[in-house]
């Protein structure tokens, strides 16, 4: 497919995080954190909804610990979104788990890492939080900026005074 043939949407709404978290990547043999970044909240079409992850650093040779208790954008094996991580799991996939049982608030929630492996990482959560950590993106006439929904890259753009999304294509080995 070429450049030509890929789809520019409007965006109806784009709110970006103001300040850059850690992004801690969750999969189903463990977790890393090596980035931070900001996440975009786009709405398009009939309301659907994307989280992208808009990577503001990268570390080449240093790995930031997880510490639980504060936020973090969640990604990899995991949808993407701007939690209060309060912890990390190992866990049966199967096994059904009471978060109040074990001390977590009712509002804690968590999910698995996609994959096959029958022992999978877990992320207890909360998203129920309070402050405005959100703004409305602005970005200049003729700008752009670039962001992941794991695996894929999009290209945020202004053009004549609107905002839209396009769906980057990977480039063959």
């Amino acid at each position: 497919m070429s450049e030509q043939e890929v789809e520019e949407i409007e965006i109806k709404e784009a709110l970006i995080t103001s300040e850059s978290y850690p992004i801690l990547w969750v999969g189903e043999n463990g977790v890393k954190i090596t980035r931070y970044g900001k996440l975009l909240r786009i709405k398009h079409k009939d309301e659907e909804q994307m989280n992208i992850v808009v990577p503001t650093l990268k570390l080449h040779q240093k790995h930031i610990p997880f510490n639980p208790d504060r936020l973090y954008i969640i990604a990899g094996g995991i949808s993407q979104k701007l939690v209060y991580v309060m912890d990390v799991i190992e866990i049966c996939r199967g096994e059904k788990i009471t978060l109040s049982e074990l001390g977590f608030p009712a509002n804690a929630k968590y999910e698995l890492a996609s994959g096959l492996k029958q022992k999978t990482i877990g992320v207890i959560y909360s998203d129920n939080f309070s402050l405005n950590l959100f703004e409305k993106l602005e970005i200049p006439e003729g700008r752009s900026i670039v962001g992941k929904l794991y695996p894929d890259t999009f290209k945020v753009f202004k053009q004549s005074g609107k905002l839209y999304i396009k769906y980057i294509q990977p480039e063959d080995c």
